[in-house]
């Protein structure tokens, strides 16, 4: 995989799951300009997602309207400290269930079907 190649993987990763978890936190259709720079949703999905792939600041910063990518950083860096543990949308991003995940992204670059993609739209929690 080129460099090229591996920045679109990751691109369509990153969306894929934020994506997820907007939905999983029933933010699906709100506009990430209308809440503020440092709203509890958005610092539960930056630290997942920072926790679990190679998000950067830029992109999180663009894609949820977080601030320049340092006050990502800080911010980010904060709420781990502070707020994480107690969050109780850091704990339901926690229990979603992302097992067909990688698989489902691996079509994401061919035009095939991946057999799991009913799974990917439906959101499950693990009990």
């Amino acid at each position: 995989m080129d460099h090229d190649e591996l920045a679109d993987f990751n691109q369509t990763d990153w969306q894929t799951r934020l994506d997820r978890y907007l939905i999983a936190l029933g933010m699906a259709g709100v506009e990430p300009t209308s809440a503020i720079t440092s709203a509890p949703w958005k610092l539960a999905i930056a630290s997942r997602l920072k926790r679990e792939c190679s998000v950067t600041n830029a992109w999180l910063t663009a894609s949820l309207a977080m601030g320049g990518p340092k006050a990502v950083s800080a911010q980010v860096g904060r709420y781990r400290r502070d707020h994480e543990a107690s969050c109780k949308l850091a704990a339901r991003l926690r229990k979603l269930n992302i097992d067909t995940f990688s698989c489902c992204l691996a079509y994401a670059k061919s035009k095939d079907k991946c057999p799991h993609s009913r799974k990917l739209i439906n959101i499950t929690y693990d009990v």
